[in-house]
């Protein structure tokens, strides 16, 4: 009985401790003081484009308003360069002029009543692909679904050069459906998005939105990555194709960012977790500017 009394006695001071965080708490935001908020990821394949904004209460439900007299610098630092921004529905873009890899841009946005932001980013040179090799391709038909089967191989990425230590890695599978009959095949093209399992490894994190964040820092082959697809599903009517392979080589705040991003995801299934905040690079502001350069790669699954 003595050992039941002494259990008895944490389980319900437990359970009292969750009663009492049912009671509501009120959080006062009568302080809160609207920052500018800039976001943007800067590419050699697009344009300049921003998205620029008041920030929004923690308990408001509106979207952040582009401010009145927003005022916007933009500036090649490594040309000494400054390039016009000019507004287009909610961004700010500068057509025809393309980001540079190897430089640095520096932006930088005022408005009444706020507080000067900036940030600053440096284009990086891509990380290139030696050899991209598939093995162990197999296709069999489902044991649990009629109609489909699946489709498991191994790839290995070798990548030449040592210029990015942060990569985002997303994976495309190609493949030809018959739209018409039997008698009269009509094929279209498809493409979508297929992922690996997860590596165990560290260095290793899942974009929150689609593929994989690599930090080469930590690998203990940082030239060699290596995955495995198992089990993902095509129908009868399909014929696979190349599968394509875009590789991101990514500055820091990128890499920062969607880690931080990821990692929320992950926290927000645990009630108990701390909070894990967003990667903030906008001095006295809020936001993300950061930048990547990438190129697509294709291989035949049986090459």
């Amino acid at each position: 009985m003595k050992r039941a009394f002494r259990t008895t006695i944490p389980v319900l001071l437990f359970a009292l401790l969750f009663l009492h965080c049912k009671e509501d708490v009120a959080v006062d935001f009568s302080d809160f003081t609207p920052k500018l908020v800039v976001n943007a990821q800067l590419t050699p394949a697009a344009s300049f484009a921003f998205s620029i904004a008041e920030s929004v209460s923690p308990v408001s439900d509106e979207p952040g308003r582009i401010p009145e007299g927003l005022q916007l610098q933009l500036t090649d630092l490594t040309l000494d360069l400054e390039i016009s921004l000019y507004p287009e529905n909610d961004l700010y873009i500068a057509p025809q002029i393309y980001p540079r890899p190897g430089h640095t841009y520096r932006i930088e946005a005022s408005a009444p009543g706020f507080a000067t932001v900036h940030g600053v980013t440096t284009i990086p040179r891509h990380q290139a692909v030696r050899t991209i090799s598939v093995k162990n391709a197999l296709v069999e038909p489902s044991s649990e679904t009629e109609g489909k089967s699946n489709v498991s191989y191994d790839l290995e990425v070798i990548l030449d050069t040592d210029h990015g230590r942060y990569l985002h890695l997303t994976f495309w599978q190609v493949t030809r459906l018959n739209v018409g009959t039997v008698e009269a095949p009509d094929f279209e093209e498809f493409i979508y998005a297929v992922m690996p399992e997860f590596p165990e490894e560290d260095g290793f994190r899942k974009h929150h939105e689609l593929g994989l964040l690599i930090d080469r820092t930590v690998l203990p082959e940082p030239e060699r990555l290596s995955f495995t697809f198992r089990d993902y599903t095509i129908n009868q009517f399909e014929e696979l194709g190349d599968l394509i392979i875009e590789v991101r080589t990514t500055s820091p705040g990128y890499y920062r960012y969607f880690d931080s991003l990821a990692r929320q995801l992950v926290s927000r299934q645990d009630p108990l977790a701390e909070p894990i905040p967003t990667y903030n690079n906008i001095e006295s502001g809020l936001g993300n500017f950061s930048s990547f350069d990438y190129k697509q790669y294709r291989t035949d699954l049986f090459q």
